[in-house]
């Protein structure tokens, strides 16, 4: 009921929407899977039909102009209100859109998640680096944020976008003009672009301090904890259910991994099964008994080399190996009677890759996701009241065309980012993280909250006047 939920429910849907845009015709093409191709080929066969020249400040669109058209087309935006767009696509470099929204009265900075071999090397450059002293200064930060660490592969896209807005200067521009000089200022991005949007904004902030960054399934290894905790002043951040890239970080990767080999270890049915069980459709009743007919208690693991194996095994120059089954059989301990097969073992061996962390000092600064959190929890009881998955059937693809197979029951709640430091094992763990998924799921929970857009920049509005009145009287009292 407060101001600012609401505002983050009415923003949420329409950015949300501008970030799918940002993936181009590739998504659009998916979204529309009967009438996309066709539309874009109209568009194409129009623009040059009559001659029509593509943008100036449009940079790196295909022949056919596709990925500009996609872009209006998602979003109902004139071509005169993309100030510009920089499609080019190579490491440390991320196609960002900058575009008018005149409806809400906003200069949207929009930048493109993962879609490309050199986003995924960037999603995986994941070692902390520091802002540094002279990006601390050329941003105006304070000099104690030098130290503070960033996600490196993120950063380095940061810093490429920000020189890119100093060297054409439409932002300034825009920002300065008298036609935009009401509009407001949103930063804003999907996955790896969520990560990217939320330094961006600690760049950008200095010169441009009512901006604020809507981050939308952002990595759970952006910035350090500090920069996180103040970047709640003007960050939102969107997570869909058991979304997993929001939990993927150094520390969650690390308990995954020990997970997974004590998992194994309690397997007591043939590995087939396992994974014939993912293959059939189930509701969450059946899920709730899976664990007692396929998994032993921890406590009753039984004895196997496996066990033996993970809990007791140096390699020849001392260092505890990640998979120990790869070291060579003679230094296997043989004797199964001298060990205690149960925890202790295995939190000797958990001990033992936490001294090794140590000692390549990466356990030392904890990652996180930035800003304010707003997690949406899937409430049905129903695995078929979920997102559709990618890999559909033609007929199924057919006979779903022009319908959305999606949840309308949706609790939404304030979180913290501790909440994320676990990987879910989930059969919508990576379906929760597709960007049409996510808007769709924003536009669903705003509805149940009986907040719409229109409504929410209507209220918004309302609020900029009461404080342009208040500024008024102060001015003549």
């Amino acid at each position: 009921n407060s101001s600012v939920a609401r505002r983050v429910l009415g923003e949420g849907p329409r950015f949300s929407r501008v970030a799918l845009a940002a993936y181009s015709w590739m998504l659009y093409v998916y979204t529309r899977k009967c009438t996309g191709c066709c539309e874009l080929t109209a568009d194409t066969l129009y623009r040059w039909g009559s001659c029509r020249r593509r943008g100036e400040n449009v940079i790196g669109d295909n022949c056919c102009g596709w990925k500009q058209a996609s872009v209006l087309k998602s979003i109902g935006v004139r071509e005169s209100d993309v100030l510009y767009a920089n499609f080019n696509n190579d490491l440390g470099i991320s196609p960002y859109i900058i575009l008018v929204d005149r409806k809400w009265k906003t200069i949207v900075l929009a930048i493109r998640g993962t879609l490309s071999l050199e986003d995924m090397i960037s999603d995986v450059t994941i070692s902390p680096t520091p802002l540094g002293e002279d990006l601390c200064r050329e941003c105006g930060l304070d000099a104690d944020w030098k130290d503070e660490q960033c996600h490196a592969g993120m950063l380095a896209g940061a810093k490429w976008i920000y020189d890119e807005l100093k060297r054409h200067g439409l932002l300034d521009e825009a920002m300065t003009s008298r036609e935009f000089a009401k509009f407001r200022l949103r930063v804003i991005g999907h996955s790896l672009g969520a990560g990217i949007a939320a330094i961006l904004g600690w760049m950008l902030r200095g010169k441009y301090p009512m901006l604020r960054c809507l981050c939308f399934s952002p990595p759970g290894c952006v910035s350090t904890e500090r920069l996180a905790r103040e970047s709640k002043e003007f960050t939102w951040s969107y997570v869909l259910h058991n979304d997993v890239v929001p939990r993927l970080s150094f520390d969650s990767l690390i308990n995954f991994r020990n997970d997974l080999i004590e998992m194994i270890a309690r397997i007591k049915v043939p590995k087939h099964c396992i994974f014939q069980s993912h293959f059939m459709h189930m509701n969450e009743d059946s899920l709730v008994d899976l664990p007692a007919k396929q998994l032993y208690e921890k406590e009753n693991i039984p004895k196997s080399k496996f066990w033996t194996d993970v809990s007791c095994c140096p390699s020849p120059c001392g260092i505890w190996h990640v998979f120990p089954l790869f070291i060579p059989a003679a230094h296997f301990v043989k004797s199964y009677d001298s060990l205690l097969m149960n925890n202790v073992q295995f939190q000797n061996y958990k001990e033992r890759q936490h001294q090794r962390m140590l000692r390549n000092d990466k356990r030392n600064c904890k990652m996180t996701i930035p800003g304010q959190i707003v997690h949406m929890v899937r409430t049905s009881t129903k695995l078929g009241n979920a997102p559709c998955g990618c890999l559909l059937s033609c007929c199924n693809t057919i006979l779903s065309c022009g319908t959305t197979r999606q949840t309308k029951k949706y609790k939404v709640r304030w979180t913290e980012a501790e909440d994320f430091s676990e990987i879910y094992i989930s059969p919508t763990m990576m379906m929760d993280h597709f960007p049409y998924n996510v808007s769709h799921a924003l536009e669903a929970a705003a509805a149940s909250y009986g907040i719409t857009s229109d409504q929410e920049r209507e209220e918004e509005e309302e609020k900029e006047k009461e404080e342009e009145r208040g500024e008024g009287t102060k001015k003549s009292s």
